[in-house]
């Protein structure tokens, strides 16, 4: 039989992290950017990749409570669990979510050190940070806990269904543009001075326009890619003024090099090729 006190305790434990998590990932975008932005999946106040950690550490802990065995197989296990769920939403979704290609030390770009040490410092701080939660799990009176953790589960239940249909829904609006720029839109190139921005000149009835859940999740991920690249950046592009600062590397102008290839690329695939000096157009 289910001890309903040990789930719920369980549960609990899952939503405090995630909530920790994504606090402290709205921090370091408040901190860095000087923006405040909800960095999740999700459009609740979570990060569930958090909780799941938090459960990986406190198995961890059933098998040693040593600092320095918590912070490597902490950080190792989460490093791991964090390489699955990049490569997972990227065969679902078509898509990279995060990118840590930047950084020194990464794996594919889906883990590096960084994340490996911080997640390192969490597991070993685990033992002080347990008590805390135990701690406020107790303060709720009677069974209440139980009632709280059901309605937190099926509020997430909620969430998740309807995230996964947007973001199905977006993925199916860049495929289907994405054939339409292959098919008969012309590359256009843009001149703002002594810069140039490579753009794809769409109408404005073929354009998908961005509803708000989608821009909130592709503020939340600034290092997202899609696979249909060509797509996803004529779409964003119409978008620029809405994104968050964690946006603005999307719309840098390219280098001259850059722009040499895409002229070679455009008469390669015998596209039309246009020059527009000093607009303002996009």
């Amino acid at each position: 039989m289910i001890d309903l006190d040990f789930a719920a305790n369980i549960i609990l434990t899952f939503f405090i992290f995630s909530f920790g998590g994504w606090l402290f990932e709205g921090a370091i975008s408040l901190f860095r950017d000087h923006e405040l932005v909800n960095r999740g999946f999700f459009n609740g106040p979570y990060c569930p990749i958090y909780g799941e950690g938090a459960m990986l550490f406190l198995l961890i802990m059933h098998w040693t409570d040593r600092p320095l065995e918590l912070f490597f197989f902490g950080g190792l296990f989460a490093c791991v669990l964090e390489y699955f769920t990049s490569w997972f939403m990227e065969k679902l979704y078509k898509a990279r979510w995060w990118d840590y290609s930047n950084w020194p030390l990464n794996i594919n770009g889906r883990v590096c050190l960084y994340g490996f040490l911080t997640f390192g410092l969490f597991s070993s701080l685990m033992p002080f940070m347990k008590k805390g939660i135990d701690w406020l799990i107790a303060l709720i009176p009677g069974n209440h806990h139980i009632t709280l953790a059901l309605i937190l589960l099926i509020i997430f239940t909620i969430d998740a269904i309807y995230s996964n249909h947007i973001v199905a829904k977006f993925t199916r609006s860049l495929q289907k543009t994405q054939k339409q720029l292959a098919a008969n839109f012309p590359l256009k190139v843009i001149y703002k001075g002594k810069r140039a921005i490579l753009n794809l000149k769409l109408g404005d009835k073929q354009i998908t326009l961005l509803n708000w859940q989608q821009r909130r999740l592709l503020n939340a991920f600034p290092t997202f890619k899609s696979n249909y690249d060509k797509a996803f950046n004529a779409i964003t592009n119409r978008h620029k003024a809405r994104m968050s600062n964690f946006q603005k590397n999307r719309f840098k102008p390219i280098s001259e090099t850059e722009l040499k290839r895409a002229k070679a690329k455009a008469k390669r695939e015998g596209k039309k090729y246009t020059e527009a000096r000093k607009s303002n157009k996009y």
